[in-house]
């Protein structure tokens, strides 16, 4: 799989920046997922359905969400982070 985060100009607008991720089938990346993001992303070490696990963040949004492969898309699980402006506070 390729994560792919465009922080360019033109890319990005009010809504976040692009970020997909490809998978390689039968020798030809597809695109197996797309958001817009507020430009932090993390990769977990927790694996759902046979991918890794995504941490996402929103624009104008300071929570941390995880996302889950579901077997055909990746879909919000839970905010596990709130970033206060100094440190991040876990959810409880």
């Amino acid at each position: 799989e390729a994560l792919v985060y465009e922080d360019l100009p033109d890319f990005c607008g009010s809504g976040g920046c692009a970020f997909d991720v490809y998978q390689k089938i039968k020798g030809k990346w597809s695109k197996i997922y797309s958001n817009l993001v507020g430009g932090e992303i993390g990769v977990s070490n927790t694996i759902s359905n046979g991918h890794l696990d995504l941490f996402l963040t929103a624009v104008g949004n300071q929570t941390v969400s995880r996302y889950v492969w579901n077997g055909s898309v990746y879909q919000f699980k839970e905010s596990v982070a709130v970033w206060t402006g100094t440190d991040f506070q876990l959810s409880q």
